[in-house]
């Protein structure tokens, strides 16, 4: 999770941590979906980081922008395990 939550001690996803949970799901591949995409979606928010339901906001959003599955992208983030750190 993102320092600066941890501090104000709440949970919020930073997009550095999103992009490495779409990496562990195989959903950011750099060629259907990058990390400009992650990104320009993402920076829409205006935020840092998003709490749970801003993610779920996020994903559908990127969803639809990049023609995915959105219950697939869930379905395949929820199965994947803990992303890699890098």
């Amino acid at each position: 999770m993102d320092p600066v939550s941890s501090d104000l001690n709440v949970q919020l996803i930073p997009l550095s941590q999103s992009d490495k949970w779409l990496i562990s799901a195989r959903i950011l591949d750099m060629v259907t979906l990058t990390t400009t995409d992650t990104g320009l979606t993402f920076f829409k928010f205006r935020k840092r980081a998003l709490s749970f339901e801003e993610y779920l906001i996020y994903l559908k959003d990127l969803a639809e922008s990049k023609n995915l599955d959105f219950e697939d992208m869930k379905y395949k983030m929820q199965i994947c395990g803990k992303p890699r750190k890098n």
